[in-house]
């Protein structure tokens, strides 16, 4: 016998008469030795999808006692079918070069790691954004950098600082 799920349903267990069988095997072998009750138990399962947006951005995984799914690469979408109350973990882990900036959809929030409890079919999307670039931030420690030196050549000419040949050099030998 084989339990075959209806569209929105997972095949739970089976109860009954069914022997030596495994219960949580879709499939089982029954000798039919004599009259037998037995029942394919199933439970309402959902679709739960999970997005990185962008694709490019970074990464994002629904982590379940049964396995991982995550986007990467060209997959910036990936679905499974998880039994009302489930508990699944998501996290977002963004790409070189950006920042996660939040969940949006069937989960909210701005935490890296957040947990769903499966009631409903959901769709969640990471959203991720371009970050400062390298390149930008030594810049901008550059200028600041200048305007500190240019600072420090403003106050010597005012002479609110001591000009180099103001500060007299002590002599070999000499006890002053």
């Amino acid at each position: 016998m084989t339990a075959v799920p209806s569209e929105g349903y997972q095949f739970d267990k089976w109860s009954g008469d069914i022997g030596a069988n495994a219960p949580g095997n879709a499939t089982i072998s029954v000798v039919m030795d004599r009259v037998r009750s037995i029942t394919a138990d199933f439970i309402r399962a959902y679709t739960v999808t999970v997005n990185a947006s962008p694709g490019l951005g970074g990464t994002a995984t629904m982590t379940t006692l049964s396995g991982s799914l995550n986007t990467s690469g060209n997959e910036s979408s990936v679905s499974a079918q998880y039994a009302n109350g489930t508990v699944v973990q998501l996290s977002a882990i963004a790409a070189p070069g950006y920042r996660f900036d939040g969940w949006t959809g069937n989960v909210t929030g701005s935490q890296g790691n957040v947990t769903l409890v499966v009631d409903s079919a959901a769709t969640i999307i990471a959203e991720f954004s371009p970050s400062p670039s390298f390149w930008w931030e030594w810049t901008v420690g550059g200028v600041a950098a200048l305007f500190l030196v240019a600072f420090s050549i403003v106050k010597v000419r005012s002479g609110k600082t001591k000009k180099p040949d103001d500060i007299m050099p002590t002599q070999p030998g000499d006890s002053t």
